[in-house]
């Protein structure tokens, strides 16, 4: 997870727009969710990334945030048990 969002971060930095993370994530969603169909702990955190970068329920908080500050975010979010129990 970190290493994910900390390649987006630099990505970020030399220019990615919002938009072009809105499509690619689109275009391999329900790619992930049948690759995944057993794993509900990868279909929890796909989902969840998912929304959070392109805002379909969430807050765009990679967006506007300073990256330190994110990822202390996602490192309590993904200490609930939702994110460890089936």
């Amino acid at each position: 997870m970190y290493a994910f969002f900390t390649e987006l971060d630099s990505i970020r930095n030399r220019g990615l727009e919002k938009v072009c993370i809105d499509q690619f994530l689109n275009s391999y969603y329900s790619y992930v969710m049948v690759s995944g169909d057993d794993d509900v702990m990868l279909e929890r955190r796909f989902t969840s990334i998912m929304e959070e970068l392109t805002e379909l329920c969430a807050s765009p908080f990679f967006w506007k945030t300073d990256f330190t500050i994110y990822m202390e975010k996602w490192e309590s979010f993904f200490k609930s048990s939702w994110f460890k129990n089936v």
